[in-house]
């Protein structure tokens, strides 16, 4: 089996007051949660 390894940034966003994670690994991924433990949750889980 063969593992990748994605580097993902998160940051609080002061502005707009929610966690953002984006990733130049995944192409077009940005999200955005309103607390961090929203953002690293893995739907499904």
């Amino acid at each position: 089996m063969t593992q990748n390894t994605l580097k993902v940034h998160a940051f609080w966003d002061k502005d707009a007051e929610v966690w953002v994670a984006t990733s130049e690994d995944v192409p077009g991924l940005v999200t955005e949660a309103s607390t961090i433990e929203s953002l690293i949750s893995c739907p499904g889980n």
